[in-house]
């Protein structure tokens, strides 16, 4: 009956005021929808490619980690939506509190104005509900459509979007229950309400204590502290609105800071670093016959080469006396006083990872002359370990890591049976000819905490005669980055269907970072923005449907001399107010972060300055100030022309 009488008629004719409860739902819904969606594809995926791999399906079937993710993730989503649309419903109903008076003043129970608020909830959430589960659908589908983009360059197969028709009704489900979760809470409270104080209004109540906001007078006058105290009195309708600019600021402020200083990092410590070491790397696949001859040749006379060095990858296990170790390492506490080496001792012995690194005769000859060694040295020993107590990975200082001896090091190309003893492959003798604390000019990490040893190929073939084929590197160097194009469609032309091989790019490499980069800030983006959506639609609700019960404060200011001027100056006021607040708590909490990950991550804070992400971040804020802007721009004009009797007549039953 209270349905049919009041609720209908009531949401028919004013539905600015109920924006705030849709926008709620329709984000709710969509994020939900999103994270199920995305979680069941994930599961679907998984269990895929078990099968295709011939493993066991059914075991990747059953519940997993990821289940668990899911549902923590899930109760999160839930849990702060519900408090978002608890305070939208809270505000929509508090706006027409001397109407639920009236209601029970002529008879109607709690009971039945709780039943009919939450009709009321459920009502405006059905097709926001509805619509919200299919953009979330949606959503999902542009992530993993995004996801794929990258996944091809990487060679990985696609995933598809998969959708049941129990996912639907699934997704329906939490969202219904989180909106009667909401909607109920809502409705239970403000049946507790006094019918007499409901009836005085309940939103008209006084103040009883205002804070004293002088600074907002001293810089903008009357009207600036007028602003400031009305939003004070009504900072719980606002809270939905601060909670969620807040949260989406915060979020893509941090995220913005740490994938520039992320980016940092990966531009110093590869693009940057190996800049001028190679613009193309070629793997090529060993095969039992040699490599074909030749090939190093005719990479070296194609047009545009300016260097190009053919090596090959090496690793095994030796055991060193501490009596070997350089006299400068033991005066600095040994291998002991290094933090996580990796190295393992037993029986006074030292387990040492060998790193051999096997060069085309030319390109060895060159690094001798680079290092100033003798033409006639055959194999070269990097003779350094990091100082990891004393220097950080930014500015690594080395040590000598053993003293120079002429006895041969047997080396086990193999772990064998795990403790650096010759395994099936055997091993090898290395003789030290020259020590150094150069390494090639290589795109290649070198351990910190192993010897690197460097030798010709002529010589690694008669020391390892038993080995197993594996991938021999080309790594070229082009004339300038403009002859990169071409010369990488002369290396195929060169190797197609020849050999098995693939084929790096620097350029290209950059670029797919630069655009998975992008790609990244835009999802998230995205993301940060759904979550201020909520924030602006209840502003959009608490401007323009809190005009009818703001009549009367705006018809008071009119009454004491306030002109609409300077009505049109309190509500820019609040507006700026409203913006500016996001960022307020997001400035400290960034600062703290920015300073521990610099620090961290051992960078000056001028290489942050020069990536600060302030773009992005002006635009996130500045669509904030925009759409709240628009929406008091809005409201300004529906109360330029109000009458002051109008305004301070008291409300009545509508």
């Amino acid at each position: 009956m209270i349905w049919k009488e009041y609720s209908g008629k009531y949401l028919k004719d004013h539905r600015v005021s109920s924006v705030s409860i849709m926008a709620a739902a329709f984000v709710s819904s969509l994020f939900i929808s999103f994270i199920t969606t995305l979680f069941y594809n994930m599961w679907v995926d998984s269990v895929r490619r078990a099968a295709e791999k011939g493993g066991d399906w059914q075991a990747g079937a059953q519940p997993s980690l990821l289940t668990g993710f899911y549902f923590v993730i899930m109760c999160m989503v839930c849990l702060s939506m519900a408090l978002v649309l608890y305070h939208a419903f809270v505000m929509g109903a508090d706006e027409r509190m001397h109407q639920l008076g009236i209601l029970q003043t002529v008879g109607a129970t709690p009971g039945q104005i709780r039943a009919c608020l939450l009709q009321e909830a459920l009502a405006l959430s059905l097709l926001p509900v509805l619509a919200g589960i299919a953009a979330g659908v949606g959503a999902a589908a542009l992530f993993l459509h995004m996801a794929n983009s990258i996944s091809r360059t990487l060679g990985m197969k696609a995933a598809y979007l998969t959708y049941h028709p129990l996912l639907f009704l699934l997704s329906l489900g939490i969202c219904v229950l989180t909106v009667g979760a909401a909607g109920g809470r809502a409705a239970m409270q403000l049946s507790r309400v006094n019918p007499l104080d409901a009836v005085m209004g309940g939103r008209e109540k006084p103040v009883r204590q205002v804070k004293s906001f002088r600074l907002f007078s001293k810089i903008w006058g009357v009207e600036g502290e007028l602003a400031r105290k009305s939003l004070y009195a009504r900072r719980k309708a606002f809270r939905a609105s601060s909670l969620s600019l807040t949260l989406s600021f915060m979020v893509f402020s941090l995220f913005l800071n740490f994938w520039v200083l992320s980016g940092l990092s990966t531009k110093y410590t590869y693009f940057e670093r190996y800049k001028d070491t190679w613009d193309l790397m070629a793997a090529v696949k060993e095969e039992s016959g040699g490599m074909p001859p030749g090939l190093l040749g005719d990479i070296r006379s194609l047009s545009g080469v300016t260097r190009c060095i053919r090596y090959e990858k090496a690793e095994g296990y030796t055991w060193l006396e501490e009596g070997m170790l350089s006299e400068e390492l033991r005066k600095a506490g040994g291998l002991e006083s290094l933090k996580n080496t990796g190295i393992q001792k037993l029986d006074g012995r030292y387990r040492i990872k060998v790193s051999m690194v096997i060069l085309d005769q030319d390109s060895f000859q060159e690094f001798l002359e680079e290092t100033g060694l003798d033409s006639s040295v055959t194999e070269v020993t990097v003779n350094r370990i990091w100082d990891n107590v004393n220097s950080h990975f930014r500015a690594r200082a080395y040590l000598p890591f053993i003293s120079a001896v002429d006895d041969p090091v047997t080396v086990a190309v193999d772990e064998g049976n795990g403790m650096g003893e010759p395994g099936d492959r055997g091993s090898i003798q290395l003789h030290t000819g020259a020590y150094t604390n150069q390494v090639p000019d290589l795109r290649e990490e070198y351990p910190d905490f192993s010897l690197v040893h460097i030798m010709p190929e002529q010589i690694y073939e008669e020391k390892a005669g038993n080995r197993v084929p594996g991938e021999v590197y080309y790594q070229i160097k082009a004339v300038s980055d403009e002859a990169v194009p071409k010369l990488e469609e002369s290396v195929r032309r060169l190797m197609d269907g020849k050999m098995d091989y693939e084929l790096e790019n620097r350029q290209t490499e950059e670029a797919y970072e630069m655009n998975v980069r992008r790609g990244y800030q835009l999802i998230m983006g995205s993301l940060c923005g759904l979550l201020a959506l909520v924030g602006i639609a209840n502003v959009y609700a608490n401007t323009l449907g809190g005009l009818y019960m703001r009549k009367r404060e705006f018809a008071r200011y009119l009454s004491v001399g306030v002109t609409p001027g300077g009505l049109a100056r309190i509500l820019a006021m609040e507006a700026c107010i409203v913006g500016i607040r996001p960022i307020l708590p997001s400035i400290p909490v960034n600062i703290g972060f920015v300073i521990f990950t610099v620090r961290q991550s051992r960078f000056t804070f001028s290489d942050y300055l020069s990536v600060i992400p302030l773009k992005p971040l002006a635009l996130f804020w500045g669509a904030i100030l925009v759409f709240v802007g628009m929406a008091y721009w809005t409201a300004g004009r529906r109360t330029g022309n109000i009458n002051i009797v109008e305004g301070m007549r008291d409300d009545t039953m509508i």
